[in-house]
């Protein structure tokens, strides 16, 4: 086993905007250097990338906080696809693509 791994948690790593849709001088200079960079963990060849696809729903109520779909959203299109640059498949190791709804995991 490796020495040493990263994970990386991509909406709850980066600063999200407060109620008000902002973010401070701070969070906005963190988020957007991430942005500049954050394709290399989705389509690196030894990342292993687990796709949320189903809508996000509010545990206290059971509603969905967004109505759009997974693949009608820009950002989750966009590093799905650098996911899948680069990545191979074998049915000798485990799948470095993985699409969490498939798996019927609730």
């Amino acid at each position: 086993l490796p020495k040493a791994v990263a994970v990386f948690f991509d909406w709850c790593s980066l600063d999200q905007k407060d109620a008000q849709g902002n973010r401070t001088d701070q969070e906005r200079a963190s988020f957007q250097g991430a942005l500049a960079s954050m394709q290399l963990w989705y389509a690196h060849q030894l990342t292993t990338v687990f796709m949320m696809t189903d809508p996000a729903t509010d545990p206290a109520s059971d509603t969905l906080v967004d109505s759009l779909s997974y693949g009608a959203r820009g950002w989750p299109t966009f590093e799905s696809r650098c996911a899948m640059l680069g990545k191979r498949t074998s049915q000798h190791a485990w799948p470095l693509l993985v699409d969490v709804a498939a798996l019927g995991c609730d």
